[in-house]
């Protein structure tokens, strides 16, 4: 009995061992494979803003980045349907990149400026790209009567998702660079 038994944990051990073994290989493989010109995306893409802003009529929703260093900046924003208060496909919102300094005068009430290239007015669904420096930004999302896009007078709010992505490269090549800030 004491030889099988020594005989089964021989048996298992072989199975961990190799188990492992072939899981090492595989990790191995993953690291070294690849012609060694092309990096990873997660290498060029730093996600920097994602989620969902409830954001109600006459008012607004932000976030705020930063970049290391000029970037490629990819900024998206659509209206979502998620809304449980009515499926929404409008009215149109403001979404803008600014500095902080903007984004204090803004919600001042002042003129302020924001990054053409990678700002929206008036977007129900869009993606703009445009490079731009290191520095500290905000991404604002206006539904007031402020910019081009207003709220429709329902009273409901506008539910918009969000994303801003950093590339080190162009990626497709499409884009603008952002040139002075408009207001």
């Amino acid at each position: 009995m004491d030889a099988n038994r020594s005989s089964d944990r021989r048996t298992a051990r072989r199975r961990l061992l190799g188990a492992l073994g072939t899981g090492l290989a595989a990790a191995v493989a993953g690291c070294a494979g690849g012609d060694g010109d092309a990096s990873p995306s997660s290498d060029r893409e730093t996600e920097l803003v994602s989620g969902t802003l409830r954001v109600p009529p006459g008012g607004h929703g932000s976030r705020g980045f930063s970049l290391p260093g000029e970037r490629w900046l990819t900024v998206g924003a659509s209206l979502s349907d998620r809304s449980v208060d009515v499926k929404r496909d409008g009215p149109a919102v403001d979404v803008f990149v600014v500095r902080p300094d903007a984004a204090a005068r803004y919600r001042r009430g002042e003129q302020f400026e924001y990054l053409r290239g990678v700002s929206m007015p008036d977007v129900v669904n869009g993606e703009v790209s445009a490079a731009v420096g290191a520095g500290e930004y905000e991404l604002l999302v206006d539904n007031t009567g402020r910019g081009a896009g207003e709220p429709d007078g329902s009273g409901v709010d506008a539910v918009v998702d969000v994303e801003v992505v950093a590339s080190t490269d162009r990626g497709d090549g499409g884009g603008l660079r952002p040139g002075d800030p408009t207001g």
